[in-house]
């Protein structure tokens, strides 16, 4: 996987003057605010925008078909309670890009493109001049670099978030609605590239979308973790359109997965003290039924993205034995027809997602937390197996003790000269990740908790 996990976050309510809001590491979900850049502008580059806008219409496109130029817009949710949202723009460039420029078309009725921000993004160190034109859903966005400084050639980075906003919240159909963000190509201002040497080309596109819901709304959560943190913890957050007396929703996930749910974390407690209750009905394996009752009167208040507990999945070697340690990304669905707000169906699922990532100690092959003789017993049987040996070893790169990519003797004495301090390598620690839990930092042909 890149570095992009999984990780929704909590509905912006707004913005202050002078900000923009992000979205999360996978571009999905709306996120926190972060202060506008477009505003230092150099005062040239505001002079050179509109030559550079018609010196992209006027020039042949000369660079058609030389190297790889893809210019796609994100796609990104905007939940109950949100007015705003950073959809991303990336890029991808063989060569230097000195400016660039797209048409945007969308449903101005329910959205509006209000600004744009560079901010953790490729374009930010190089303070371009970012602009904005055009009216309705017609707008003309030109970003240019300064001279000598030009966007580096990348695949797939991030160059732009363009700040769009809801209209109108209410007008939202029932259900949700999915609105494309199009990236103009039939017609003036098309999506045009400069490069470092004065040459025009004409990029793919890609479009983007944004998905708005009216609530009801559950949303599973994206946690991620080693098989050390022995747990991980996955928010279950809700938007209802008034008060309630029962919530109800099953859950699938693999059943490599040992899962419970725990609502003493979540916000319950705080909006209702005891006056609720929570039933895990029995299901088939690697299900989850969630009944919650509102008790002695009471009812559970109208709901604004509140977390009503965690899923807590079991991943650690404790739980589920060392010859079943595992990595990888899980889904977390909700079974159709399975979630209701006092027994009217909730439609507006949207699914998480648990990761359990490849980690180990190196040296430590028996997964015990601790690196010692054990552990050299054990690379010495899997280098010199027997007819009899039963050995399972679900984390090779944790017997490499040398990290060359190779498992051979040389790991058992390095092992042997740190564990007893013997020779001149006593006492000399394995390399990364040590003394703690981490990822392979080197790649080779070795693997760690593969499924």
């Amino acid at each position: 996987m890149n570095d992009h996990t999984p990780n929704p976050a909590a509905p912006m309510q707004g913005r202050a003057p002078g900000s923009s809001c992000r979205s999360g590491p996978q571009d999905r979900r709306p996120g926190v605010c972060l202060p506008s850049r477009t505003s230092s502008t150099p005062i040239l580059a505001l002079l050179l925008a509109p030559l550079f806008l018609v010196s992209l219409l006027a020039a042949p496109a000369s660079g058609q078909g030389v190297g790889e130029f893809v210019i796609s817009i994100g796609d990104v949710t905007v939940l109950p309670g949100s007015d705003q949202v950073l959809v991303p723009i990336h890029m991808t460039n063989s060569e230097p890009v000195q400016a660039w420029s797209m048409g945007l078309d969308y449903d101005d009725l329910l959205l509006g493109v209000v600004d744009a921000s560079v901010d953790e993004t490729a374009s930010e160190p190089l303070l371009p001049a970012v602009f904005l034109g055009g009216a309705g859903s017609a707008v003309d966005l030109q970003v240019i670099y300064p001279a000598g400084s030009p966007l580096p050639a990348g695949e797939a980075q991030r160059v732009l978030w363009l700040v769009v906003e809801v209209i109108d919240p209410s007008s939202i159909p029932p259900g949700g609605s999915l609105i494309e963000i199009l990236g103009i190509t039939s017609e003036p201002p098309t999506a045009a590239i400069e490069l470092d040497d004065g040459t025009i080309v004409t990029p793919t596109t890609a479009n983007g979308s944004v998905a708005l819901y009216s609530p009801p709304v559950v949303l599973a959560g994206a946690e991620s973790g080693g098989p050390f943190d022995g747990q991980i913890s996955v928010p279950l957050q809700a938007w209802t359109a008034g008060p309630a007396t029962t919530l109800e929703m099953g859950l699938d996930y693999d059943d490599l997965l040992l899962c419970e749910f725990d609502a003493t974390g979540g916000d319950l407690p705080g909006l209702m003290g005891g006056d609720f209750s929570v039933t895990l009905p029995p299901v088939p394996w690697g299900d989850l039924q969630i009944i919650i009752m509102a008790e002695n009167g009471a009812q559970i208040p109208l709901l604004d993205g509140a977390i009503l507990g965690h899923l807590v999945f079991d991943v650690g070697p404790a739980e589920v034995g060392l010859e079943n340690l595992f990595s990888g990304l899980f889904p977390i669905d909700f079974v159709d027809s399975s979630c209701f707000v006092d027994a009217i169906e909730v439609e507006n699922t949207l699914s998480g997602a648990v990761e359990v990532r490849p980690e180990f100690i190196r040296g430590d092959v028996n997964f015990s937390g601790s690196v010692d003789a054990a552990d050299i017993i054990l690379i010495l049987d899997l280098i010199f197996p027997n007819a009899s040996s039963s050995l399972v070893i679900p984390c090779h790169d944790a017997a490499d003790t040398n990290d060359d990519g190779a498992l051979n003797i040389s790991d058992a004495i390095r092992l042997i000269t740190y564990v007893f301090n013997v020779g001149s390598g006593g006492l000399a620690p394995p390399p990364s990740p040590f003394p703690g839990p981490g990822m392979d930092p080197t790649a080779d042909a070795l693997d760690c908790l593969g499924n």
